[in-house]
Order: C-alpha cells, then sequence, then structure tokens
C-alpha cells in the first residue's frame, strides 16, 4: 500500500506541477503581499525561532507554527538541496506534495476499508473538485490550507473509532495541523478527536505504543504553545482569548450559518450572496439553486447511515461527517466580520467527503441495493458536476475545462534586476528602517522580506510590529527606505494581483556612515 501511495503521490503532484515548470525551476520569484509577510515567518522556522502561526486581521497570531515548519523543511529539500528556482517555488511545491499525501492516504484507506473499485472514483472526484475550489493543493496562504488535515482528521478519525487503533497518531497529527493553523479548529478537532480517543479507550483494543506515540505527537504541537504562555505580557494566547471575549456578540443567524455552509457545495469563492445582505432569505437561496435540496437529502442520509446496517466503518463514517456538518454550520453562524469564503475554506473537505459518501455505500452494500447507492451516487455526481461548472476555474470552455489543472495559487514578483538593485542599495549597513505608507505595504512587505533573505536587521513603522521579533526592534539602522518614493530601483508588477497599482519605487534617505 505504502509503495501505491507513493506512485499516487508523483503522479498527481506531477499533475500540478509540470505546468507551472517555468514557476518551480525558472527565474526568481520573490514574494508580495501576504506570502511576504509569512515568508518572514518560515525564515524564522527555518532557524527554529518561530512559535506563531501567521497574523490574522484581528491583530493576532493563529496558534501555532506547524505549517510554517513544513514549509521550511521544503526549503531545505527543494531549494537549497535540489536548486528549486526560489524559497517561495520550494514552500508551494511542498504544500502540494502535503496536500496530494494527504488525499491520496484518504482514498487509499477508505478503498481498503471497502472497495478498490472507489478509488478511480474517488480520484476523478478529487481532481475535478480541487479544480474548482480555491486553494488546495497548490496555495499556501494560510486559510487555503487546512484541507489535507481536515480530510485526514474526518477519515481517520472514523477509522480509529471502527477499530484501527493504529492510526491514533495520524488523527493526533490531523488535529495538531488543523489546530496550529487556525484559532477556530479546536472547535472541531476537541470533539471529533475526543469522540475517536473515546472509542478507542472503550473498546480496549489498544497497545501502549498508540499512546505513547501519539502522545509524542501531540507534545510537538502543544510545546509552541506553552512557550508563548510563558511570555509574560507578549503571550498571543491572551491576545486570542480578549479577541473572543469581545466579539463575542458579533454573531450571524442560523439561515445565513446554514446558507454560507451551502454555498461551498456551489464554488461560489465569494460568498457574495450569503454575506451580501442582511436580509439574506435562506428559503429563496434553496429555491434558487435546486441542486442544494440534492445536498441537503444527502447530509440527511449522511445522519442516518449509522441506524442502518451498513458496514462498522461506514457507519462512523457518516457519523464524523455528520458531525462535522453541524460543527460547521455553529463555526459559520460565530465567525468575527463578514463571512468570507476563505473563513471556512476546509468545508470543501466536507463537500468532497459528502460526494464520495454514496459510493462507499455502495461499495459495501450487496446486490441489488448496491445498485441502488450506485445511482444515487451517480445523481451526485451529476450534480456535483453542475455546481463545480461555476467553481475557480472560471476561463473554463464548457465541461472540457474541469479537467485542465489550476494554475499556481500566489502573488509574486520575478526581477533579477530588483534584487541586485537592493542589495547594492544595503550593502555594508549593519540594519535598515523601513517606511511606507499604509496603502503600500503589499509591497512594503516584499521588500522586507528580501532584506530579511540577506540577513540585514530591519525596523518598520509602528503598527506592523507582526513583521519582526522583538530582538531586531531595539537595532539602531544605518540606513533609511521609504518604500514607493521618489526615486530608486523599480518595485516589478506583482503577478496574479488584478488591480494592482502601478510599480513604484524605493527611496533612501539616509546612508550609513563610518563604514
Amino acid at each position: 500500500m505504502f509503495s501505491v501511495a507513493a506512485v499516487g503521490v508523483i503522479v498527481i503532484t506531477s499533475i500540478y506541477v509540470v505546468p507551472n515548470a517555468s514557476f518551480f525551476f525558472h527565474g526568481n520569484q520573490i514574494e508580495f503581499a501576504d506570502f511576504a509577510s509569512n515568508a518572514l515567518q518560515i525564515t524564522n522556522a527555518k532557524h527554529f525561532a518561530e512559535i506563531h502561526g501567521n497574523h490574522s486581521r484581528w491583530g493576532f497570531y493563529h496558534p501555532g507554527p506547524a505549517l510554517w515548519y513544513l514549509y521550511a523543511t521544503g526549503e531545505y529539500l527543494f531549494h537549497d538541496w535540489l536548486g528549486v528556482s526560489s524559497p517561495h517555488a520550494a514552500h508551494v511545491l511542498i504544500g502540494i506534495v502535503f496536500q496530494v499525501t494527504c488525499a491520496v492516504v484518504v482514498v487509499l484507506y477508505v478503498a481498503r476499508k471497502t472497495s478498490g473499485i472507489v478509488v478511480p472514483i474517488a480520484i476523478a472526484l478529487l481532481f475535478v473538485h480541487w479544480n474548482s475550489m480555491l486553494g488546495a493543493p497548490n496555495s499556501i496562504w494560510p486559510p487555503h490550507v487546512l484541507y489535507g488535515p481536515f480530510l485526514l482528521l474526518i477519515t481517520f478519525g472514523a477509522g480509529v473509532a471502527s477499530g484501527d487503533v493504529k492510526l491514533l497518531p495520524i488523527v493526533i497529527f490531523a488535529g495538531g495541523m488543523l489546530v496550529h493553523g487556525h484559532v477556530a479548529q479546536p472547535l472541531f478537532v476537541i470533539p471529533l478527536g475526543c469522540l475517536a480517543l473515546s472509542s478507542v479507550i472503550r473498546g480496549g483494543e489498544y497497545k501502549n505504543a498508540h499512546l505513547a506515540i501519539s502522545a509524542l505527537i501531540l507534545a510537538v504541537f502543544v510545546l509552541p504553545i506553552i512557550v508563548d504562555a510563558l511570555r509574560g505580557s507578549e503571550r498571543n494566547i491572551v491576545t486570542i482569548f480578549h479577541h473572543i471575549k469581545i466579539h463575542a456578540g458579533n454573531h450571524h443567524t442560523l439561515p445565513q450559518g446554514i446558507g454560507y455552509f451551502l454555498s461551498f457545495f456551489l464554488y461560489e469563492n465569494k460568498q457574495e450572496i450569503v454575506q451580501g445582505s442582511a436580509t439574506f432569505s435562506l428559503t429563496s437561496y434553496l429555491w434558487a439553486h435546486p441542486t442544494l435540496w440534492l445536498v441537503i437529502v444527502l447530509i440527511i442520509a449522511c445522519a442516518l447511515t449509522p441506524l442502518t446496517s451498513a458496514s462498522r466503518f461506514v457507519k462512523w463514517y457518516s457519523a464524523f461527517v455528520t458531525i462535522a456538518v453541524i460543527l460547521s454550520v455553529v463555526w459559520s453562524t460565530i465567525q468575527d466580520g463578514e463571512m468570507y469564503g476563505f473563513n471556512g475554506n476546509f468545508i470543501y473537505a466536507v463537500v468532497y467527503l459528502l460526494y464520495l459518501f454514496p459510493w462507499l455505500l455502495a461499495a459495501t452494500a450487496t446486490s441489488p441495493i448496491k445498485y441502488s447507492y450506485m445511482l444515487a451516487g451517480t445523481l451526485v455526481a451529476v450534480a456535483a458536476l453542475w455546481n463545480m461548472r461555476q467553481g475557480y476555474m472560471l476561463s473554463w470552455k464548457g465541461l472540457s475545462g474541469l479537467f485542465i489543472p489550476k494554475p499556481t495559487f500566489t502573488i509574486v514578483v520575478a526581477s533579477d534586476q530588483f534584487d541586485s538593485q537592493l542589495k547594492a542599495m544595503t550593502q555594508g549597513a549593519a540594519g535598515v528602517y523601513i517606511t511606507f505608507k499604509p496603502e503600500r505595504q503589499f509591497e512594503a512587505f516584499a521588500v522586507i522580506n528580501q532584506i530579511n533573505h540577506l540577513g540585514i536587521p530591519f525596523r518598520v513603522r509602528d503598527g506592523y510590529t507582526f513583521l519582526y521579533g522583538t530582538k531586531v526592534k531595539k537595532h539602531e539602522p544605518e540606513v533609511s527606505m521609504e518604500v514607493c518614493g521618489d526615486s530608486g530601483p523599480i518595485l516589478p508588477h506583482p503577478h496574479n494581483l488584478p488591480g494592482s497599482t502601478a510599480p513604484c519605487h524605493i527611496t533612501v534617505t539616509s546612508m550609513p556612515t563610518g563604514h
């Protein structure tokens, strides 16, 4: 099974890497906007100095740095050792490998628990599903990367509950990745993880080795959170709880929550219909999109399956998916601010597992019931394809576009001239102070990240302390730069940033002295 999984990961990864070969193997890719600020944390992780997740627009960090250490590992392996074009390209490559690996092992596991006939159906569904949604497998923007771990949590959680106790470490790993990745994930990880663990203890089939390995994995994920909790007034965990407290009343209605959850089955990506109107009507929304009635029937069937004579694994699979649906609606109602699609991007994992559900029933049923489930699965697949046609790949030409691998999701600039000029401007400097207007922060992030790659300490204007650590804040710089000033090297126009302003300049307002 390991060799089959390895071949599957290589083949599917190639499908997304080969069409983007120029990105991965040619040119100088410089991160821009959020990707640049995230790259600073990846660099910290590369030196085992990062304890936080990505910075939230609400002013805190998400709980943990697991993703940064994953991408730092990719940088060591693919850029430093194998020569992939840039650190960012290496981060994206390891991200694709990670997401594909999560999906492939899930598919092979459910096939082992049901029937091998599930594999081609699941892989085909996965490929089209990925091409229709923003995010996995080829985005490393943090809100887009919870898909793979969420698949692992639900599927292997069901496996552990059904008797495969040896898989408990995978469930713990998936839960750790999710909690580190987003502040809301304890809402999902704690109930589903406890359900799997309670089944293990109640069944009495576990071995101490399974618990020991799980405890070790858990300790690794808990360690940075404990380190943060010991930092006194700078504790991120305090900031998170403070935010939760002051925003406790900022809820959405239950109809909005249900509509938000169902919108992922339409691959809207922006959820504009649900969040765009204070008078949102769930009834009108359902009548405007008839395929959603089929989704509701599918959810009900999934919820009732544990009461039937289905196989033990399928019963637990249905239970875990149903709980995930309920918790997703709960999260939809309690999330802060506007109901952006990226807030619930992980819901696409639930969408995929629900679409796969009828085929698992068919694979484990006996004739003639089997053919009824296959018919239901076909009907669901047709409805899914109908919904997917309005998804991420807006440039599709008919249904043929369903099978075109989507491009890499990123925002970068590519200019060897910019890189060399920046090196010349900072040559000999022991530190740099960087100023910029708030509306040009994305350009500034790109410059700051490149200065950090040069190993030069830097400071930034007040209000952007999330870009650096306390040690650097005390440094007195020798070079002062204004990003988007009146003269200096041109910052190239970023790729994949529609509506971006014209390229800007960097003004050096003071130079180092005495060096």
